[in-house]
Parts: C-alpha cells; structure tokens; sequence
C-alpha cells in the first residue's frame, strides 16, 4: 500500500487526537502511517509555535492515563 494523502481537515483531526491524549504510534497505525514521526510531522506543521507544548501535554495526559 502507498503512501496515504489527508486533507487538511483530516490531518488537523489527527493532530485533535493526538492533542487529547491519543499516542502518536497508535495513531500511525490508524491512519496508516509507517512511523509515528509522521504524526508529530503534522503537528509541527500546523503548529509550529506550540509543538514542543502539544508533545509535553500529551506526555502528561498519557501519563495520568496509565
């Protein structure tokens, strides 16, 4: 299988996902993305400014998760 191509609308869902607590491997596996860079790719992408923000927040959601 390729190489999967989102719109805007369906990348911005997954980085929604991600934002609420979501692991960036288990979200590669749903939406088919080889590695989870590919998802935190998106993140950075759509907000540059508070990607190191997002990635510690859900750390921290995950960890009160577990």
């Amino acid at each position: 299988m390729g190489y999967k191509k989102y719109s805007t609308e369906q990348e911005l869902k997954i980085v929604e996902e991600y934002r609420q607590g979501a692991s960036a491997d288990d979200l590669a596996i749903k939406y088919g993305y080889k590695t989870r860079k590919s998802i935190t790719d998106k993140i950075k992408k759509y907000f540059p400014d508070d990607y190191d923000s997002i990635i510690e927040e859900n750390k921290n959601k995950r960890n009160v998760q577990l």
